[in-house]
């Protein structure tokens, strides 16, 4: 279902950051001098050269700044998983609020839940970092800082609350070819926003469908291509 742009207020829309990058690697821990690989224990984090990480500064920096971020790059650059975990260092903390990530599937909520905890260290899901809410099947707690969902059972959410009381920030992923669900929470948000300005809504998107999502939200984005930044630092 596309976008529709219905009347609204402008909000305060940050850059969109394009992180169009090569698909990442995986990184194995080195023992120094030896030449042999540690072998794996299942608290080991698992270490992955991802391309959005060179831009995580960037991107905390937008946020906090704006009411609306769009995130953009290609599969693979780790916008689902390392995305969430950058608004963990800003929001979340000390009982603030919680920090919503939101899939198009109850499989996909799950396999990134499993994932990041794993990449945290092993952290067990439900929790104080990680945990996730989906049909029949809720593994979380009162702690828990990190919820991955997704957007039908966000929609039951904003029915129970509609002012999404003690969430600090809603990460939106897999925006490029909504589902009916998806695209009535993309509304309901984009309605929140206009009363709870204190709100940060991080939208996560292919290079292709960055300028369609940022004009949905009333507002021309500064699009900024990573590749010639870094080309201009060489």
């Amino acid at each position: 279902c596309p976008l529709s742009s219905a009347e609204v207020p402008d909000l305060d829309l940050s850059k969109v950051w394009a992180a169009v990058c090569p698909r990442p690697s995986l990184t194995p821990p080195s023992s120094a001098g030896s030449g042999e690989k540690p072998e794996p224990t299942p608290s080991s984090p698992v270490v992955l050269n991802l391309p959005i990480a060179a831009h995580k500064d960037q991107i905390l920096s937008a946020v906090q700044q704006s009411q609306v971020t769009v995130v953009v790059g290609p599969p693979g650059c780790g916008k689902s998983t390392q995305v969430p975990q950058f608004m963990l260092e800003v929001f979340g903390r000390d009982g603030a609020g919680t920090v919503l990530s939101v899939q198009p599937l109850d499989l996909l909520a799950i396999s990134v839940a499993e994932f990041v905890a794993g990449q945290m260290g092993g952290t067990p899901l439900g929790g104080p970092n990680v945990g996730y809410s989906v049909d029949f099947k809720n593994v979380v707690s009162v702690d828990t800082r990190m919820t991955f969902t997704t957007a039908s059972y966000l929609l039951r959410m904003l029915q129970r609350d509609p002012d999404l009381r003690g969430v600090e920030c809603v990460i939106v992923d897999e925006v490029d070819t909504l589902r009916a669900d998806q695209e009535l929470a993309m509304m309901y948000l984009r309605s929140l926003l206009l009363t709870r300005v204190e709100l940060k809504l991080v939208v996560l998107v292919s290079p292709a469908a960055a300028d369609r999502v940022a004009a949905y939200f009333g507002s021309g984005p500064d699009l900024r291509d990573c590749r010639e930044e870094s080309h201009s630092e060489d």
